[in-house]
């Protein structure tokens, strides 16, 4: 192994008490969804709505991103199995060459962003406010968020990049000795830099904000960079092998376009 690569190969439970593990990835998870909790409260409180508000669109959220993640990894990556394995795609069981496992083991980034604009609409169906709105609101800190996740992934030594080679990279030593590019990372740093850039448009246009705008230019921002990492990425799945495109990049043309269309052609400005 050269010098000039990182051996990683760290166990996926950070600690254990009696029989409950705690992994790195489920606590980075859990993290980032309390860090965004914590955002879109300060952002609706701003703008003079009750905590009540943020509660129940928490649940939404979370509900929405939990059902949308977990059919999205089912449904676009391994469908002929799991609509025969109806079980393991609802419920968290999983029959394993070492057993039965509990947990959900598969999610989808693209089926988690689905599920999350899905509860998006609905809440805003049942508050009666706009969508666009909220949706401006909830993006804020998803960027944080996902890139807890992704650090997550780079702890369980998953999600991996391309070899590189070369000589440097990281070497995944729970799946091969080979240096490869650390994906997660890249997409980790990406997500921490769009952050900043919603950051730096919120106040900016604050308080006048055309809604809309912050989901927009949020889509577009994530979804390129989605697409570009992809280039680097290692197949998740058999048929991606013999693809110009992975899943994951068909999956965000979509977003993008969608992204595209609201940043930059959609003038209208409603009032809440």
């Amino acid at each position: 192994m050269s010098l000039l690569s990182i051996s990683w190969s760290p166990e996926p439970v950070w600690f254990s008490i009696g029989a409950l593990d705690f992994r790195y990835y489920s606590i980075l998870f859990v993290g980032g969804l309390v860090i965004a909790y914590t955002m879109v409260a300060w952002l609706t409180k701003r703008d003079g709505r009750p905590s009540e508000f943020v509660d129940l669109l928490t649940i939404y959220i979370i509900i929405g991103l939990i059902i949308g993640s977990r059919l999205g990894h089912c449904l676009f990556y391994n469908p002929a199995y799991y609509l025969t394995h109806i079980g393991e795609m609802l419920f968290p069981i999983s029959n394993t060459p070492n057993g039965i496992e509990i947990g959900y083991h598969g999610l989808s980034s693209h089926g988690g962003a689905i599920g999350i604009i899905t509860a998006m609409y609905l809440f805003s169906r049942h508050q009666k406010v706009s969508f666009l709105w909220v949706a401006d609101r909830v993006v804020f800190p998803v960027p944080l968020t996902a890139m807890c996740i992704r650090l997550g992934n780079f702890m369980n030594s998953e999600i991996i990049g391309n070899p590189t080679g070369t000589n440097w990279g990281v070497v995944f030593e729970r799946v091969d000795n080979l240096p490869r590019h650390p994906s997660q990372l890249y997409e980790a740093a990406a997500y921490f830099l769009i952050f900043f850039v919603l950051l730096w448009y919120y106040r900016k246009q604050y308080p006048n904000l055309i809604n809309g705008r912050m989901f927009g230019l949020f889509l577009t921002l994530v979804f390129v960079s989605r697409f570009i990492i992809e280039f680097g990425k290692s197949a998740q799945e058999s048929f991606e092998m013999h693809s110009v495109f992975s899943m994951g990049q068909i999956l965000s043309i979509p977003f993008i376009v969608l992204g595209v269309w609201l940043f930059f052609f959609r003038r209208e400005k409603k009032i809440v």
